[in-house]
């Protein structure tokens, strides 16, 4: 029975973690996935060679079979300063089983459910091997739009609004489905003095799994914070968590970010837990009026300052480049200007973005 089958899928820990890993190592360009008996298992990674585009066309092209069905998890992002964005492409060519058109076609939403919807702003589909082309694959993004009548200006602004209206429409329809969850009354009554400017401007939180039918967002601590150096005291070292901070830039405005934090010793389950959720959060702070104008993700406390403060200035220099008399920072923003000396073997830090984009007002 294809129905049931579907229905009974389970993801293999291998590919879990393998999912994982490629997350932290940047290295891996794409993940093939295949359904053995009722389990979504790993079936090969493969590195990154060239572009995401010369990879598409060739390693991806290369590795998929006339005659089998397969996911890839492909990975778009050749920016290793980024997070992560990945297409999730079924391949369901003409020549495999139909029992295996059916299941691949029917279990997509499953894997993607599994790992967490948000890592995946676009699918795709293919059916021959003349589809598993980048450009057919951008094509398929312009939606009723002729590419050839377009200019490269264009081209690039229907792209950038089709994945920006994917990944927000996934955020707020699929995310919820990653993992069913609610905020505790204590959280959203500081996330709302959080969002009027009353009574706190960081917000930690985590999730609990003290109720067995749902899991729940609960509140860590909040704070109202005049100094905005050295906030690394205030992050855990052990434990995932998520927050939210207003931070001055300038004169007298603030920006939102929202900020996960996830350091290398927590569990991998719970890394997983808080990856998929994270999407969900977000769209539960926006339905309560909160605006994020930057999103980052850190691995130790010691990232945080670095990684805001390169997030203030981006705010700074993107209204500034709108505004020939941009007088700079306020005087509190002036003052997030320290950087910390690394830690051995780290290198230079690098704030890392979230795949889901601030809705910025132009």
């Amino acid at each position: 029975n294809i129905e049931m089958a579907r229905a009974n899928l389970s993801l293999d820990e291998v590919l879990r973690n393998a999912f994982l890993s490629a997350q932290e190592s940047r290295r891996i360009r794409f993940l093939l996935v295949k359904i053995v008996g009722e389990t979504l298992s790993l079936h090969s990674e493969v590195e990154k060679i060239g572009s995401a585009q010369e990879d598409f066309d060739t390693q991806l092209a290369d590795a998929l079979q006339e005659t089998e069905a397969i996911f890839a998890l492909f990975c778009t992002t050749d920016d290793v300063s980024t997070t992560l964005d990945w297409i999730l492409l079924s391949w369901v060519p003409d020549g495999c089983r139909v029992r295996d058109k059916m299941l691949y076609s029917s279990s997509r939403e499953d894997l993607k459910r599994n790992l967490g919807a948000g890592y995946f702003p676009t699918d795709y589909a293919g059916n021959y091997k003349s589809d598993i082309t980048w450009e057919n694959y951008l094509k398929s993004l312009y939606k009723g739009f002729d590419p050839e009548i377009l200019t490269e200006t264009e081209r690039l602004l229907i792209e950038e609004k089709t994945l920006t209206q994917t990944e927000s429409h996934q955020v707020r329809s699929t995310a919820m489905g990653v993992l069913p969850f609610e905020l505790s009354a204590d959280l959203e009554a500081k996330l709302v003095e959080f969002r009027d400017g009353t009574g706190c401007n960081w917000v930690s939180m985590t999730i609990t799994t003290e109720n067995v039918a749902m899991e729940t967002i609960v509140l860590v601590d909040h704070r109202q914070l005049t100094d905005f150096n050295s906030l690394d005291q205030y992050v855990s070292k052990d434990e995932a968590r998520f927050m939210v901070i207003k931070v001055p830039t300038m004169m007298s405005e603030v920006s939102s970010i929202f900020a996960f934090s996830c350091p290398e010793n927590v569990p991998i389950r719970m890394k997983m837990t808080m990856s998929s959720c994270k999407a969900s959060v977000i769209a539960a702070a926006q339905a309560i009026g909160l605006r994020f104008e930057r999103t980052i993700e850190i691995r130790s406390p010691d990232e945080i300052d670095d990684a805001i403060y390169a997030e203030i200035n981006a705010i700074i220099s993107s209204s500034c480049s709108y505004d020939s008399q941009c007088a700079g920072p306020s005087s509190a923003g002036a003052n997030i200007t320290h950087s910390k000396p690394q830690r051995p073997g780290k290198g230079t830090t690098k704030s890392r973005v979230s795949k889901f984009k601030a809705d910025l007002e132009i």
